[in-house]
């Protein structure tokens, strides 16, 4: 993996580097390139946390297969959606250039990223993308906390988070907030997978997830949950994205999502899918040990019930 900027060439580097923009300097991602085989390139465009070059380890190498696969980590200190969108744009401008068309591959907030996206960026300056994934997707606030206060006692852990953010604007607030999220951030890691991640290839990626929830400023947490604050349900009266698409779900969603989800209750009628995204496969992954569920996002832990539906979207993608 070799950073990556626009096509220039980089020398290989023995692990990743991470700059932090300068003092009220402009808030860039950095992106990340694993070569691959074929003309069918990723770009993978994660969560709130982990970063990209973390969220995919079970998949980067099946990917690879397909084409390059590209990683846009967020800023640590920052973060911009207007220059994030601009980066993507690059990006996809870049691979367009090359006659390839690239694959988005979103996972939660980072796939409401990509649908506001759509909605200001792609169709107007014409880019060309092969396709779209959206893992467990969070595409407006309103998924993941109920903005209007709802049932305090029956908030989880996640909501209790968000809400920290979402209803707070001075800086002890903030600061407090995100002293909270962080912690709450290290239990759910800690809980949902270093115990299902015990081998020496997952203990160097948890420690590089765990590092990321430290290293992510004051600045960076509230910038992010502000992103996310202002993601709102689309409308329904034009597609999204016309492409082909593959959205995931995990069988235990409701554990994250919030019960007034749009999300979910939209994405679960085939009618409001064949609106949004008319040429999009649907699909609830589910574990076949009833001990152990599907859970939100969990594409790590549960890559071998995730990884069937993503290779056989990518080879009827390669094929069509």
């Amino acid at each position: 993996m070799v950073p990556f900027s626009n096509g220039a060439a980089h020398a290989p580097h023995p692990r990743r580097r991470r700059a932090p923009s300068p003092p009220g300097g402009i808030p860039h991602s950095q992106i990340f390139c694993d070569a691959g085989a074929g003309r069918l390139p990723t770009i993978v465009i994660a969560g709130f946390l982990p970063d990209a070059t973390e969220s995919i380890e079970y998949q980067r190498e099946h990917l690879a297969r397909y084409g390059d696969v590209y990683y846009l980590n967020y800023p640590r200190d920052r973060f911009s959606t207007t220059l994030l969108f601009a980066e993507i744009s690059a990006l996809i401008r870049h691979l367009n250039a090359r006659g390839e068309r690239p694959v988005l591959f979103s996972i939660c907030f980072g796939s409401g990223l990509v649908v506001q996206y759509f909605r200001e960026t792609a169709y107007a300056s014409r880019l060309s993308i092969a396709g779209l994934v959206m893992v467990s997707p969070v595409l407006c606030a309103a998924d993941m906390a109920r903005l209007d206060g709802g049932n305090a006692a029956e908030a989880r852990l996640r909501e209790r988070a968000a809400r920290m953010f979402f209803h707070h604007d001075t800086h002890a607030d903030i600061e407090r907030g995100v002293a909270k999220a962080r912690r709450a951030f290290t239990i759910l890691f800690r809980r949902e997978r270093v115990m299902r991640l015990l081998n020496g290839r997952n203990t160097t990626i948890m420690a590089r997830v765990l590092a990321a929830v430290d290293e992510i400023t004051v600045a960076g947490y509230y910038e992010r949950a502000l992103a996310l604050k202002a993601l709102t349900w689309p409308a329904v009266d034009a597609p999204i994205f016309q492409g082909p698409a593959l959205v995931l779900f995990a069988e235990d969603e409701d554990g994250v999502f919030v019960p007034s989800s749009p999300t979910l209750a939209a994405l679960r009628r085939p009618s409001v899918v064949a609106k949004l995204f008319p040429r999009a496969a649907v699909h609830e992954v589910a574990s076949s040990d009833a001990g152990d569920p599907v859970v939100h996002g969990s594409i790590a832990v549960h890559h071998h019930y995730f990884n069937p539906f993503i290779l056989r979207w990518y080879e009827r993608l390669r094929t069509a």
